[in-house]
């Protein structure tokens, strides 16, 4: 559940991360002050120049300080921005790593009902707008009440009346109209977010869909379907850049009010004194101006962070143990474990015991649970009741590390990386030696496959392996639990895609493979449940021993 926040209180969890760069926040933060200040001096004195040469009185020494403000201006402006964007690229990429070690934290039971559409929203455009915020905004409002308060402040030195006329202005340009404009632009900033990460779910899908949607002539509706989005997106684009317009009309117009304001107020005042309080004021809204404009920005940014901000605040499903038990495996054990979903009861009170050098096989209908025991197995979720145990000693005490090193699993669905097949063989123990890569690829009889490929175990796979079938991408799988090596060994259908030659070189090698360990099974196939010692059927939330 989304938790409700403020723009301010984004602002602050945001303003958090700056923590360890606080000295160059602080440095960018004096020299955009020096540099408005060099700014305003640049107005006032050209307008000195100017009466100087009417009078007919020398201007070398305005015209050297005046050269002088242009060159510190642009000095201060840079140094201001290179220190502003060296704090925002190193933000955003501790950001980026913190998103990364969220999402591992929340892996899998967390993510499997996230859009990965949204995901990639978040980790890519998400984070990369933040930079809105890290390099233009925190040292600018910083910047902009300094300059202000000085203003107004050298302004009341002259005239009380023209400097209450100038804070009212630069209140209402910096402070007021941000305020008035948030509620409405945080909320249509969300939303556009929200629904430009469904957009990209949607193309994701149509990509990896495209054969099915040629197939079946849907591409059309579905073209349809993202052109509705699209335009449905542009449309609150558009309402979000109007009501941006007019609050920019609104500020320029509070600015020529108040120099009109300051000029008929201050009329009875000496010409000079009312040029530099004029001068003054109108040459200190670059800030406020630059704090409002920017409010506009925000509506995306704010929107985007509270979007990281709720990832990072949620909670995993299960803890890592980092200092438990590291046992080496001898049996695995589940104790009266009753596991519930969505308050949904999907298993009830089940008792299992599993012991090395023999296959036990789950059978069931889909849907049943079957899956679910692997996962709680694995401890990628929790029990409800009861408890899930390695060795007699609970899961749950067990060092996170420890346990996968000790199980290997196999899903329905094998995922391939963008790399050769070698590596998405490999990554599973990263300094396996080459002939262990092709042991494990011949026991999951891939290795003839491989090898009849142009470049053998250099093969780069496409996105999502598509350059392979289903079968050969179980086959994969089933080279990478092979080549891990676990003691309790987890396998989620390893035959649904295979035909009956490949299901039976590859029931042989399990069978051998079942030496010191314990294999556990998932399968509706009757040719894969025969090599199993033991049978075990689930039925309605129960597990009964068949065989």
């Amino acid at each position: 559940m989304m938790k409700k926040r403020t723009g301010l209180s984004i602002m602050g969890s945001l303003i958090g991360f700056v923590r360890p760069l606080y000295l160059p926040m602080m440095g960018a933060i004096a020299l955009g002050v020096l540099g408005h200040f060099a700014a305003i001096g640049i107005p006032y004195l050209s307008a000195r120049i100017v009466v100087e040469i009417i009078k007919n009185n020398s201007i070398t020494f305005l015209l050297i300080i005046l050269i002088g403000c242009g060159l510190l201006r642009g000095v201060f402006r840079y140094g201001e921005q290179a220190l502003n964007h060296f704090i925002a690229f190193k933000l955003l990429a501790h950001i980026r790593y913190e998103v990364f070690a969220k999402l591992r934290s929340l892996a899998p039971a967390k993510l499997e009902t996230k859009d990965r559409g949204n995901l990639i929203a978040m980790i890519t455009n998400d984070v990369e707008l933040l930079e809105v915020f890290y390099a233009h905004t925190i040292s600018p409002i910083i910047i902009a009440v300094i300059i202000s308060i000085t203003v107004v402040t050298t302004i009341a030195l002259k005239a009380n009346t023209l400097a209450l006329i100038s804070l009212a202005a630069l209140a209402s340009v910096g402070v007021i109209v941000p305020i008035i404009t948030s509620k409405i632009g945080n909320e249509l900033g969300l939303e556009i977010r929200n629904d430009l990460g469904d957009l990209n779910t949607n193309v994701l899908d149509s990509i990896r869909g495209i054969e099915e949607l040629e197939q079946y002539q849907n591409s059309q509706r579905t073209m349809d379907l993202l052109k509705q989005r699209t335009h449905d997106l542009n449309e609150k684009q558009d309402i979000l850049n109007r009501y941006q317009s007019m609050m920019r009309l609104l500020v320029d117009l509070i600015i020529m009010t108040s120099g009109f304001a300051i000029l008929y107020f201050g009329r009875n005042l000496d010409f000079n004194i009312l040029l530099l309080v004029f001068t003054l004021h109108m040459s200190s809204f670059g800030p406020v101006i630059a704090l409002s404009n920017l409010s506009g920005d925000l509506y995306h940014t704010l929107a985007s962070g509270q979007r990281i901000l709720d990832l990072l605040d949620e909670k995993p499903q299960v803890n890592e143990v980092v200092d438990g038990t590291n046992e080496a495996f001898e049996e695995a054990s589940l104790n009266d474990v009753t596991f519930s979903y969505d308050k949904e009861i999907i298993l009830e009170e089940i008792t299992m015991s599993t012991t090395k050098n023999k296959i036990i096989a789950l059978t069931g209908d889909s849907g049943a649970g079957k899956s679910t025991i692997l996962k709680l197995l694995m401890r990628f979720w929790d029990v409800s009741a009861g408890s899930v145990r390695i060795n007699d000693q609970d899961i749950k005490s067990v060092t996170t590390g420890h346990l996968r090193s000790i199980e290997s699993m196999m899903s329905q669905d094998t995922d391939i990386f963008k790399d050769t097949i070698k590596n998405n063989i490999a990554f599973v123990k990263p300094d396996a030696s080459d002939e262990e890569i092709y042991e494990a690829a011949k026991h999951a009889s891939v290795h003839d496959f491989i090898m009849s490929l142009p470049s053998g175990y250099d093969t780069m796979m496409e996105e999502f392996g598509s350059n392979l079938s289903s079968g050969e991408r179980q086959r994969i799988g089933l080279a990478r639990v092979f080549l891990h090596g676990g003691d309790l060994i987890l396998l989620d259908e390893p035959t649904s895609n295979l035909d009956s030659l490949n299901e039976a070189i590859i029931l042989k090698s399990i069978v051998e493979y079942k030496h010191n360990k314990t294999i556990l099974i998932v399968s509706h196939r009757a040719s894969t449940l025969k090599i199993a010692d033991e049978v075990w059927k689930l039925e309605d939330g129960k597990l009964n021993h068949v065989l």
